[in-house]
């Protein structure tokens, strides 16, 4: 199992270990995802967004921009030491960003913000990310979530576990990500709390807050429980819409931002024998899942749990709709042991096999 492991004050000198360590692997998932989404997609490039980007520069933390910068000098560095006919190419603070803005395509339209015009109407993929959470009597709260993120047939392949040691205050994490991305879709820090994030539609039209891998890497490093992640959403709040499954020794909860009554943020709490799943719907007031196909995972899964016959929740990550063509990341955290299982694939990786990661060597490292 592949594991950054980054230890610094200086986020810039993180960012730079990041960007010249991963350097192969930045540059072949950069050529392809430039490929498939500017030369094919024909989405604009960063070069075309400078407006935008611009805004969105002044709602990330500087800490997070500090890094991003290394990562990408890291880079470009490694980039200058490669010879040959094939010799990468480098990489701008920009197109870092732009990347970065991934997570949030479903309700955040870069194009469209910049020329300021309205939002075009998205094409819907077929399917998206999934977020269980029940309790064991032993165990504690079991959170399974699968990770659906179009690898283009490579970035299952090349993801990884990133493991951040901090020495300023700030919580020690385990992540699953990808080389060249400094926010986080699913953790762990050292105090158990975990989080994972699901897309689901809507549309943003002005700059709120910090794109959400920025969002919930902040909670993650900052807020010990899920009350004090609460909390942090009373008063910073993500870019646009999206669902933050958070779990601790004793909460679960998902947080719904802007999806509540005049755009506030709802919550869903885990109930006693009843397993608390968030998919890709809207669930205000009542759950509105055509997207991603979220009503047939959602009855898939009530039908599991009511014939379970003493099967684990992991296998719930295996079911078809909730496993499918772009499953690049399954794992499986337990905040009050510490446990984290991970496995990668470039599809249906919710059937591989899970690997633990030492979460107690590396928090105690």
């Amino acid at each position: 199992m592949p594991i950054l492991s980054l230890e610094s004050d200086d986020p810039f000198k993180a960012g730079m270990a990041h960007g010249y360590l991963c350097g192969d692997a930045i540059n072949r998932l950069s050529k392809r995802f430039d490929l498939v989404l500017h030369t094919i997609g024909k989405q604009p490039k960063a070069d075309q967004l400078p407006k935008t980007l611009d805004v969105l520069r002044r709602s990330i933390p500087v800490r997070y921009l500090s890094e991003i910068e290394g990562l990408v000098k890291g880079y470009n560095l490694w980039a200058q030491e490669q010879h040959g006919w094939q010799a990468p190419k480098k990489i701008t603070v920009d197109d870092a960003l732009l990347f970065h803005l991934m997570p949030d395509s479903m309700h955040f339209q870069a194009g469209a913000f910049e020329r300021k015009l309205p939002p075009a109407e998205k094409l819907q993929s077929a399917v998206a990310c999934s977020a269980i959470i029940e309790r064991d009597p032993q165990k504690g709260f079991v959170f399974a979530r699968n990770m659906d993120w179009p690898s283009f047939g490579l970035s299952g392949a090349y993801s990884l576990v990133i493991h951040r040691k901090h020495t300023h205050g700030q919580h020690d994490t385990v992540e699953v990500g990808v080389p060249g991305f400094v926010g986080t879709l699913t953790g762990m820090n050292n105090q158990g709390l975990s989080v994972a994030m699901n897309v689901c539609s809507g549309t943003t039209r002005e700059i709120r807050g910090m794109p959400a891998s920025f969002y919930n890497r902040a909670c993650l490093e900052q807020c010990r429980t899920v009350d004090e992640v609460k909390a942090f959403a009373r008063y910073s709040s993500p870019l646009g819409a999206y669902h933050l499954t958070v779990a601790d020794q004793e909460k679960a909860q998902s947080i719904h931002f802007y999806q509540g009554p005049e755009e506030g943020h709802l919550i869903r709490r885990w109930q006693e024998g009843q397993p608390l799943v968030t998919l890709n719907c809207r669930y205000n007031p009542n759950p509105s899942c055509a997207m991603h196909h979220s009503r047939e995972r959602q009855a898939l899964l009530d039908d599991f749990f009511q014939h379970r016959s003493g099967r684990s929740l992991e296998e719930t990550l295996s079911l078809p709709f909730v496993n499918n063509w772009i499953t690049t990341h399954r794992v499986v955290m337990e905040p009050q042991t510490g446990r984290f299982r991970v496995a990668f694939d470039n599809a249906f990786a919710g059937k591989a096999p899970l690997h633990d990661v030492s979460t107690q060597r590396l928090f105690q490292s």
